[in-house]
């Protein structure tokens, strides 16, 4: 995730007022009895972070740590992996040209985004050219993370961590709305809300009416959604959520996945969230069979949900892969 590799970046170093009328929902900390397999691996992956389906495949992104004759240098590739056998089908990248540190992906309007940084240019939202993979930022944000599409393809919603905003984009990349956190409310350009999340990591959409938002470091308030109607925030509380990042709708119950990312190698796990806000644990990071390992990212593809995982000590054996879990 965002926190680079390298220490929790100063993300850690900064670490709420009004958010419309948070809403807390019950706890519960039973687990689901699910069997996870390993979808896809290997394919020089690396540090995995967010994914995403489009179509027939699944793109998902990740950074290698490449050295140079100076100092070592996180490159990111967005990877297009086959939907149905998980085997790689491209890596978009072009050299000389690279991205570093790339956290998300979505499609908008036909075009491929990122949010990374192009080695020697703007850290932001970056569109790659779906035949050349040549790269273009179309909008610049100090640490860009979660992206998201609302269901007519005319609004992005993209997660700008350090500065604890949720930025709503047009079609032109034009700032529709700023959604901050309290303590930056009164200099948001063009907010409407606030919000006490810290943080923002995941976006996901539902579908019809919400933008489901972790907040990475927001303790017991890990999730917030986001009317997409007039751009109130309600958020959604539990003893549960422990740096939650990844997050994905399942549309056809309404209920919401969390990729808890935790601070050790066992206390990851991924939550079910009910559409009412009701919290409980769908797999325990504790338990090798759950295949978990540092998770970060989450989608869901027809009754499957997919985890990207990171880099861990007990559970490397899943280390880098992609896991699949029936729903």
């Amino acid at each position: 995730m965002r926190f680079k590799n390298y220490a929790t970046l100063i993300i850690i170093a900064s670490f709420l007022c009004g958010c419309g009328g948070g809403g807390g929902g019950s706890s519960s900390s039973s687990s689901s009895t699910t069997s996870p397999v390993v979808f896809a691996s290997g394919n020089s992956m690396a540090y995995l972070r967010h994914l995403a389906f489009d179509g027939s495949y699944l793109y998902l992104v990740d950074s290698n740590t490449s050295a140079t004759s100076t100092s070592p240098v996180s490159y990111g590739h967005l990877r297009q992996i086959n939907a149905t056998s998980g085997s790689l089908v491209t890596s978009f990248e072009v050299a000389p040209t690279y991205l570093k540190d790339i956290f998300s992906f979505a499609k908008f309007n036909s075009s491929y985004l990122v949010t990374a940084t192009i080695i020697g240019g703007n850290t932001g939202i970056t569109e790659i050219n779906s035949s050349t993979y040549a790269f273009t930022n179309k909008a610049v944000l100090s640490s860009p993370y979660g992206l998201a599409v609302d269901a007519g393809n005319t609004r992005l919603f993209a997660a700008n961590q350090s500065a604890n905003t949720v930025v709503v984009y047009d079609t032109s990349y034009s700032i529709l709305r700023s959604i901050c956190n309290t303590s930056t409310y009164s200099s948001c350009v063009s907010s409407t809300s606030n919000a006490d999340w810290v943080f923002p990591t995941g976006l996901a959409y539902d579908g019809s009416s919400y933008i489901y938002v972790t907040s990475f470091s927001g303790g017991t308030k890990g999730l917030y959604k986001i009317n997409t109607s007039d751009y109130t925030v309600t958020s959604i509380s539990s003893s549960l959520f422990n740096n939650p990042n990844g997050v994905a709708v399942y549309t056809s119950s309404g209920d919401i996945y969390v990729v808890n990312t935790g601070s050790g190698d066992t206390d990851s796990s991924i939550l079910k969230v009910t559409s009412s806000g009701v919290v409980s644990t769908f797999l325990d990071g504790s338990v090798g069979s759950n295949m978990l390992c540092k998770p970060i990212g989450a989608a869901i593809s027809g009754n499957y949900l997919y985890i990207s995982n990171g880099v861990c000590t007990t559970n490397s054996t899943y280390a880098s892969s992609v896991i699949k879990i029936s729903l």
